[in-house]
């Protein structure tokens, strides 16, 4: 087989995982293999073999002729939606948290695409409930960095003491990590450049709960 060859369905096999919002460690992690094998795969530096290619097209849901066959347009195109064995879709929206918003609120926003995120990493059975959207600035650093999928649990709405939520104030989305006392909540940076924001209990209600962050994801 020739490097162009190689190189050719190296790429098309980055194309199909990058659609569907995988991480090289996500597909390495199935294959049983390193991340730096996948991305010598992709790469185009290494020759993946006969059995490997197979079981990571079916893994993808694609098909054969379309990796070896297909040009950058076709392989986008015929990406196939539905998530692998073990994997669940995770709605993700491409807007930034803290950024300013109208409402504050997902329901009035165009979903961008899913993210196919591994149900054993995440430790649960399913993805219902599950949103992601993306971290901006480093407040939160080194926790979550400038740029980082946050994945988000939006079915547990009440503060917990210690654990890091998504929520909107005044048409803005944060990201803190939440300290209950008894008269207030303080909302903590992890980065101590940035001042804590302190709020009456009462006024807890004023707040839109996103939900808990329950893990972070980049895709390098």
């Amino acid at each position: 087989m020739s490097n162009e060859i190689i190189k050719h369905i190296g790429n098309n096999l980055r194309i199909i995982r990058e659609e569907k919002r995988m991480s090289r460690n996500d597909v390495a992690d199935y294959m049983g293999c390193s991340g730096s094998t996948i991305q010598a795969w992709e790469s185009g530096r290494a020759t993946i073999g006969l059995d490997s290619f197979v079981k990571l097209v079916r893994f993808y849901g694609a098909s054969i002729n379309n990796v070896v066959n297909g040009s950058l347009q076709s392989v986008m195109a015929n990406a196939q939606t539905q998530c692998p064995q073990g994997f669940g879709a995770v709605p993700y929206y491409n807007i930034y948290a803290p950024y300013n918003v109208e409402f504050g609120t997902f329901d009035n926003m165009q979903l961008d695409d899913y993210l196919h995120l591994n149900l054993r990493h995440l430790k649960r059975e399913h993805a219902n409930g599950l949103v992601a959207m993306t971290a901006k600035g480093n407040s939160m650093a080194p926790a979550i960095e400038d740029g980082d999928i946050v994945i988000i649990d939006t079915t547990q709405k009440e503060f917990v003491d210690g654990d890091i939520f998504v929520f909107s104030m005044n048409d803005e989305f944060f990201i803190k990590r939440t300290h209950r006392e008894p008269a207030l909540i303080r909302f903590v940076s992890e980065n101590p450049v940035y001042k804590d924001i302190e709020l009456n209990i009462d006024l807890i209600n004023s707040l839109n709960v996103i939900g808990r962050v329950i893990c972070v994801h980049n895709y390098l």
